[in-house]
């Protein structure tokens, strides 16, 4: 379901998705990259985050698996997945929102695997894609009340948001229910 605009009404709030309208009393908007285009938010409750490129691969991984963990290398990491590949990330770029795949990202992906890992250089590269991080301007997460009402805000959490995630849960359980 995706929101396209957010309406305040008296007592809550009135989303206007793809699937149809939805009513509810309180709203957490975490939408990562795209916070700033969602319509009806403003001011304190539309912080500047900003969409940060990754370029990612996937590697055949082999049998036996060439790799059994994740190695956190200089330039890059490698994720092995249950499905016999292993996943290659990811590179920064302060792009906007453009999706296309680059030669030089993918360059650089690839030597740095090889770099770390060097049997993966006969390895089939099975797929490439990439994702935006959504990063504050001061490089720290935002995980607050809004200026309404029943509103709470969680963004901005760049490449650690899988890292935050117990501390952004906590943080924002105490929020919305508070003890």
């Amino acid at each position: 379901m995706n929101v396209q605009k957010i309406d305040f009404k008296p007592v809550g709030f009135e989303l206007h998705t793809s699937a149809g309208p939805v009513l509810c009393k309180k709203l957490i908007v975490a939408p990562g990259a795209w916070l700033r285009q969602i319509d009806g938010l403003s001011g304190d409750d539309r912080p500047h985050v900003r969409p940060v490129k990754g370029q990612m691969l996937a590697i055949e991984l082999g049998e036996p698996p060439l790799c059994t963990h994740v190695i956190r290398a200089p330039d890059v990491y490698l994720a092995p997945k249950n499905a016999g590949q292993i996943v290659v990330g990811a590179t920064m770029e302060e792009k906007g929102f453009d999706g296309r795949m680059t030669a030089g990202g993918v360059f650089e992906l690839l030597r740095g695997t090889w770099e770390t890992l060097p049997a993966m250089y006969d390895q089939e590269l099975i797929d490439t894609w990439c994702g935006f991080r959504p990063v504050s301007l001061a490089n720290f997460p935002i995980v607050r009340a809004g200026s309404h009402p029943g509103l709470f805000l969680s963004a901005g959490h760049g490449r650690n948001g899988i890292l935050l995630t117990p501390w952004t849960a906590k943080t924002l359980t105490e929020l919305v229910s508070p003890a």
